[in-house]
C-alpha cells in the first residue's frame, strides 16, 4: 500500500491535478474573501459596485479552473480514460477465435527511427513486439499458414524486414513469410497486401493481426480494399490497454491514462480523416 500511495504522490499527472487543487482552493478563499468585504461594505452602508473588477478576475479565474479540472479528468483520470479506450477495442472483439486458414497478415505497430538495420529488433515499438508475438503464435501451430508482414521505409529500413528478421530469428522458415515493404499508413497497408492476395491461392477467412485500438480503421481499410473479391477479413485483436476493472483511486489522474488518452485522441483523428478521405 505505501509503494502505491508513493507511486501515486510521485506520478506527474497526479502532482499536476494536486497543484490545480491548490491553486482551485486559494482562488476560492480569494473569492470567499471578497464577498465577505462585499457583505460587510453593504452593512456599513458604503456604496460599492455589485461586482468589482477583481471580483470579476477571480470568477473567470474560478470558471477557467473548473474548466480545466473537467478536462484533465476526463483526459488523464483512469475511471474516465478507460471506458472511452474500451468503447474502441471492443469494436472488433469476437467471442469465438478466428478460423484456420491460409494466410495471416501482420500490420506493424511502428519501429523506432533510429533502427539502422534490419536486425535491431530491440527498436520495434511495444505494439509492435505484441503483435509479432502474437502472429508467431498462430504460425507456429498452423505449419501451412503464410504470412504477410506489411510495414514500409519511414526512415532508414522498412518496418516489414525488422519484424521479418525477428520473427525468422525466432524459427519461422523465410519461404512462409512475405514482405510489404512499401506502405506508409494503413491505407496503403490495406492496397499493398490486397494485390498481394489476388496474386495468392487464400483459403479461409484472411486473419488481420493488429491492435485493439486500431483495429476498427484496420478492418475499414481492408474492407474496402478487399471490394469487390471473395475475399474475407477475420480480426485477430491485441494489445489492449483499457482495463476492465478500476480502483477506488481511479478518479486521480495518472500518466498511464494520459498515454491511453493520447493514443485514444491520436486514433480518433486518424479515423475522422479516413472518414473525411473515403478510406474506410
Amino acid at each position: 500500500m505505501l509503494g502505491l500511495l508513493r507511486d501515486w504522490l510521485l506520478d506527474p499527472a497526479a502532482l499536476l491535478f494536486l497543484a490545480s487543487i491548490a491553486v482551485g482552493l486559494v482562488l476560492v478563499k480569494s473569492s470567499r474573501n471578497s464577498l465577505r468585504k462585499r457583505a460587510r461594505l453593504k452593512r456599513s452602508g458604503r456604496k460599492r459596485p455589485l461586482l468589482a473588477r477583481k471580483d470579476i478576475v477571480s470568477f473567470r479565474a474560478l470558471v477557467i479552473l473548473g474548466v480545466w479540472f473537467v478536462m484533465y479528468a476526463i483526459a488523464s483520470a483512469p475511471i474516465f480514460v478507460n471506458p472511452q479506450v474500451n468503447f474502441l477495442e471492443k469494436r472488433h472483439v469476437r467471442e469465438e477465435p478466428c478460423a484456420a486458414s491460409s494466410h495471416v497478415v501482420l500490420l506493424s505497430g511502428g519501429v523506432s527511427s533510429r533502427a539502422r538495420s534490419e536486425d535491431q529488433f530491440d527498436r520495434m515499438s511495444h505494439a509492435t513486439f505484441v503483435r509479432a508475438t502474437e502472429a508467431y503464435k498462430i504460425i507456429s501451430e498452423e505449419p501451412d499458414a503464410k504470412l504477410i508482414i506489411s510495414g514500409g521505409k519511414l526512415y532508414q529500413v522498412a518496418e516489414a524486414q525488422v519484424i521479418g528478421n525477428y520473427l525468422k530469428s525466432l524459427g519461422v522458415p523465410e519461404e512462409r513469410i512475405i514482405l510489404e515493404e512499401q506502405s506508409r499508413n494503413t491505407y496503403e497497408n490495406a492496397l499493398n497486401v490486397a494485390l498481394i492476395l489476388a496474386d495468392e491461392d487464400v483459403q479461409g477467412p484472411v486473419r488481420l493481426v493488429s491492435s485493439a485500438m486500431h483495429m476498427h480503421r484496420a478492418m475499414g481499410s481492408f474492407k474496402l480494399a478487399l471490394n469487390g473479391t471473395d475475399m474475407s477479413m477475420c480480426p485477430v485483436s491485441v494489445d489492449f490497454q483499457a482495463l476492465p476493472n478500476i480502483q477506488f483511486y481511479g478518479w486521480v489522474p495518472q500518466i498511464t491514462a494520459l498515454k491511453k488518452f493520447d493514443h485514444l485522441i491520436h486514433e480518433v483523428v486518424a479515423l475522422l480523416a479516413y472518414k473525411l478521405k473515403g478510406w474506410i
